[in-house]
């Protein structure tokens, strides 16, 4: 929603207008051509004024006004730009004309501008009113019964991990809490939270009563129902998960994920605290946690190269199949997590005759079993005995292509062409292929066939010791002359 509140200077009242007023802006205007283009050739005056709701008149504190004008070959200039003071009251100074001022409540930091405007004929006061009298969302939050001292805010999921706030309000004296229209939000679906002054006996929550926003139900705005809150208690958050992260035997240095199941089953990345280091041997530890089903995931800080895979505890390479680790109140609870080494894709390469081929292109691209979406597996030579091998994934599948200049691309197995190509796991089953040389493509000649075979144009002697030489090098004809 957009509102615009035009407010003039003048020596009486804020507000008012007397004839000598506008009897001031119409020269104004008349000499510079512009009201808005004044500033740049008359010299400012002082302007005060004060920001105020218009349903209660109430001062609005902390709220950025930005005073701009027309700027020369199109948009908007800033010709002021001032913050009000505990009173709601603001002062600048500017030239006379016309302004458009750019409000930024301090509830809503991240909003949309409210935009006023405002006319300045001369030094006094501009007093400026925000309309909130329309309403987005408004309800009461509660524990017990009784009110509760909250901050309820408005967010929206952002290109980071967390929430976005795009607006916040105070709960009043009875627990009740409203967002004014002015916040040009408009309509859209947003993540209410409640995050209540007193955390140690009521617990912050989402709509509906959900402790993460992962699991919360969005609201859409504008709303006309009331939007309420009945907190609860805090869960115990007593709780321990500690644990060792290791690969044959050994404590890997890694970083350590939680999950944590929510009222559907779903498990969802916990947060914060969900990812951590451990020490240099591996273990590590995480403490208040509230009650519920986790599971625990642990990935090397250094992968060797990819040769640890990530894990879950104790050694599933799925959250599917991991083990849960159930927390009831004072728990403390052990889940060690095992990274298992990935496994080595390799194979033989020969040719036509069966003989190794040496520094053929050898390329992995992998996918979830029936999935489309693919995953860069590597690429390697063969060496001078025809072998290659590669580390993959135990939970992928791959397409295994062979390329060699001289002999076209070929797929495993056998497939001339990349949608035949035969998918294979890393099971330990050699992944061989047997290359043969493209249609009509003929080895190389030897050099001293190419010689023996060009017309030569020198003495005859030498002619002659040519052709005695390639008839008993190769025993073919002689050159022609």
């Amino acid at each position: 929603m957009e509102d615009r509140a035009v407010a003039r200077a003048g020596r009486g009242r804020p507000g008012r207008v007397g004839v000598v007023g506008l009897l001031l802006a119409l020269v104004a205007g008349l000499l510079t051509g512009s009201a808005g283009a004044a500033g740049a050739q008359v010299a400012p005056v002082d302007v005060t004024g004060t920001l105020t709701l218009a349903s209660s008149g109430e001062p609005v504190p902390g709220a950025s006004l930005e005073l701009t004008v027309p700027a020369e070959g199109g948009g908007r200039a800033t010709a002021a730009y001032t913050t009000t003071d505990a009173q709601g009251g603001y002062s600048v100074q500017v030239p006379v004309g016309r302004y458009d001022v750019l409000v930024t409540p301090p509830d809503r930091p991240f909003g949309p501008q409210v935009e006023l405007e405002a006319v300045v004929t001369g030094p006094g006061v501009v007093d400026l009113v925000l309309d909130d009298t329309a309403t987005l969302l408004a309800g009461r939050v509660t524990g017990d019964g009784a009110p509760v001292a909250a901050t309820v805010a408005l967010q929206v999921k952002g290109p980071t991990p967390g929430l976005a706030t795009v607006a916040s309000v105070r709960t009043d004296a009875q627990g009740a809490y409203r967002f004014p229209a002015y916040a040009g939000t408009g309509d859209g679906s947003f993540y209410v939270s409640v995050s209540p002054d007193d955390r140690d006996r009521w617990a912050a929550e989402y709509h509906q009563d959900a402790a993460e926003w992962q699991a919360a139900d969005l609201v859409a705005v504008p709303r006309s129902e009331p939007l309420d809150f009945a907190l609860a208690a805090p869960a115990a958050t007593d709780n321990t998960i500690r644990g060792q992260v290791t690969a044959d035997g050994t404590g890997v240095p890694s970083f350590v994920r939680l999950y944590r199941a929510d009222a559907e089953g779903v498990a969802r990345e916990v947060a914060p605290g969900s990812f951590r280091p451990t020490d240099g041997a591996g273990r590590y530890e995480v403490t208040a946690l509230p009650p519920g089903t986790y599971y625990v995931q642990a990935a090397p800080q250094d992968d060797g190269g990819g040769e640890l895979l990530p894990a879950f505890h104790l050694d599933a390479a799925a959250l599917s199949d991991a083990r849960a680790v159930q927390l009831a109140g004072g728990t403390d609870a052990v889940a060690d997590v095992h990274l298992r080494r990935a496994p080595v894709m390799g194979g033989l390469v020969t040719g036509p005759a069966g003989e190794p081929l040496a520094g053929v292109s050898v390329t992995l691209e992998g996918r979830a079993p029936g999935s489309g979406q693919m995953f860069e597996g590597g690429t390697t030579t063969t060496a001078a005995d025809g072998r290659w091998q590669l580390r993959a994934r135990t939970d992928l599948e791959y397409r295994v292509s062979f390329a060699l200049e001289g002999y076209p691309t070929q797929w495993y197995d056998g497939a001339s062409r990349e949608e035949d190509a035969r998918w294979v796991r890393a099971d330990g089953t050699p992944v061989d292929a047997r290359l043969e040389r493209s249609t009509g493509t003929q080895p190389p000649p030897p050099w001293w066939q190419e010689l023996c075979t060009a017309p030569w144009a020198g003495p005859p002697w030498l002619r002659a010791l040519v052709r005695w030489v390639c008839g008993v090098q190769a025993q073919v004809p002689a050159p022609r002359r």
